[in-house]
């Protein structure tokens, strides 16, 4: 359980890559995150959902710097410190990097072959030049609270299973004590029964030292288990964003309710609607545009949508959308519960 205190704000934040096809031609931006803004709570897991190249890998790793961020801001506040990424200096970088980590997707990549688990592990303290004597202790420590052995410090990651070498980028993640941590995609390469294992873990963890998630998957399934919050992100902006029960029971954006409708259904009762199934191909994020994103593979558009600025709108209890047809969309039960079996 989450208190009220905000750990993590984001406002207005954009990340623009460049894009020239030739020598002599004009230079065009991906808008890949185009003005999100959010808060995250101390201890709370917020979730951040979306299909492949929606934005939402692009927004984690700009949250720990790993990109340069083209506008806006990221204010980090624990309490005992103040840290504005975007204006930071060396020094609050630095600081700003040992409280916001970020955990990968891929456990077979994300690991260097050459370096043993301790060197993987004890890396970021190197680092930041902790004594050799605190490295060798708070590895241990770290190493046992993911369920692995000492004995295991000394191998190396071919010789390990998928969801254990997850353990271990787990490991290396929590090294330094952040208060924030990105899961990246974190068990999506896994199977589902080693996606439950490290769910449970990261849930423990959570209650133990009271760490703050930003998961990020594209699984509304494994959004489901572990978030209180859900952002909802489509082309670069978030569409929807809300509790777990509100964004899952009752979604108020054609594109939540397309996500719903996608995940395995196994029941008897026959649906009382047709598949929300998106028709059409993603927008060309390098297009600069006004009204809605989802605009030519939408079923509820007007030509309202296209020339309206879409901005999220309370429609009660916090829970916020960017569409204008809010109104008009219908579930036809095909929401997150009435998808179990």
């Amino acid at each position: 359980m989450h208190d009220e205190k905000v750990i993590l704000q984001v406002n207005d934040l954009k990340k623009y890559f460049s894009l020239r096809t030739g020598f002599f031609s004009e230079t065009r931006y991906i808008r890949a995150v185009d003005g999100v803004s959010f808060e995250l709570y101390k201890g709370e897991t917020l979730g951040i959902i979306g299909e492949s190249g929606c934005g939402k890998s692009t927004l984690g790793r700009s949250l720990v710097n790993l990109y340069n961020i083209t506008s806006g801001s990221v204010l980090y506040n624990d309490g005992d410190q103040k840290i504005n990424l975007i204006n930071a200096n060396d020094r609050e970088k630095k600081d700003y990097t040992k409280s916001v980590q970020i955990i990968f997707q891929d456990p077979f990549s994300s690991l260097n072959p050459r370096i043993n688990v301790f060197e993987t592990v004890a890396e970021p303290l190197i680092i930041h030049r902790y004594p050799k004597e605190e490295i060798e202790q708070k590895v241990s420590e770290v190493i046992a609270q993911v369920g692995l052995r000492d004995e295991h410090l000394r191998r190396y990651p071919h010789s390990f299973s998928g969801g254990q070498r997850q353990r271990i980028g787990i490991a290396r993640s929590l090294i330094i004590s952040p208060k924030v941590i990105i899961c990246d995609e974190a068990v999506s390469a896994l199977d589902v029964s080693v996606q439950a294992q490290i769910i449970n873990l990261l849930k423990e963890l959570q209650a133990r030292y009271h760490y703050s998630y930003i998961f990020i998957s594209h699984d509304m399934s494994v959004i489901r288990h572990i978030c209180d919050r859900i952002a909802v992100m489509y082309a670069g902006r978030i569409v929807e964003f809300g509790t777990k029960e509100e964004v899952l029971n009752s979604p108020k954006h054609p594109y939540t309710e397309a996500l719903l409708d996608a995940v395995p259904k196994i029941s008897n009762r026959k649906s009382k609607g047709k598949r929300k199934i998106l028709s059409g191909e993603p927008p060309d994020l390098s297009r600069e545009r006004i009204g809605c994103n989802m605009f030519e593979r939408c079923g509820y558009r007007i030509d309202a949508c296209q020339a309206t600025p879409m901005k999220l709108s309370d429609v009660g209890s916090h829970h916020l959308t960017a569409c204008m047809r809010t109104k008009e969309i219908q579930l036809n039960g095909l929401s997150i519960e009435a998808k179990q079996p």
